[in-house]
């Protein structure tokens, strides 16, 4: 599932709350000044608190920014990361997500 997000997310088989935070992260990264209150008011439709909130708001954002300085200075990624990446542990809120991680990547994870 991982690769057909990174693909298009929108032909992933996600959970409703899923979709709604990947739309709403899309939204927000191609079109930021199109923000709404609504758009806000579909992820509590799906149950994200204000804090929930807050983090897509900040990890959207700040992966924009850093891509976006990165882009700017040519910086280029160092070799080997994106299998180092893929082996990262849970991130704090990822189990309260709802999100279905793979068990082969938990294992992974969890060095196991």
């Amino acid at each position: 599932m991982a690769d057909q997000i990174k693909l298009d997310y929108t032909q992933a088989d996600l959970t409703p709350r899923e979709r709604a935070m990947l739309d709403y992260a899309d939204k927000l990264t191609r079109t930021p000044w199109a923000m709404r209150e609504s758009d806000v008011q579909s992820l509590r439709g799906v149950g994200f608190d204000d804090l929930g909130i807050l983090h897509i708001v900040a990890i959207t954002s700040f992966f924009n920014y850093v891509n976006r300085v990165a882009d700017a200075l040519g910086i280029e990624l160092e070799p080997g990361i994106w299998a180092r990446l893929q082996e990262h542990a849970p991130i704090p809120w990822e189990l309260e997500s709802g999100s279905r991680r793979p068990p082969e990547a938990g294992a992974a994870a969890a060095g196991g």
